[in-house]
């Protein structure tokens, strides 16, 4: 049988928490910016350019990542309420 958690240790897994939602938005504030530097390149030498097996591996790897950045803010901003079942997977 387990303890209950003390009050520390309650007050750290709340800061961890904490830490990775900043993270999440540094990171997605980062991509952002990086994709505004970066369009007028990718317009040029990717979308200018007959549509090829490189440029779905260009696509998967350039806006995978934001889509799965974008799914974390959702769901570690409890903007929709995960069920008992879905919690226990995330």
């Amino acid at each position: 049988m387990s303890d209950a958690p003390t009050p520390s240790e309650i007050l750290d897994v709340f800061n961890v928490v904490v830490n990775a939602r900043y993270a999440t938005c540094v990171a997605t504030a980062l991509i952002a910016y990086d994709y505004v530097l970066t369009l007028d390149l990718e317009i040029n030498h990717i979308w200018s350019q007959p549509f090829s097996g490189a440029t779905i591996l260009y696509l998967m790897n350039r806006y995978g990542y934001p889509l799965q950045l974008a799914l974390e803010l959702v769901l570690i901003s409890d903007i929709i309420p995960l069920n008992d079942k879905m919690q226990r997977r995330w």
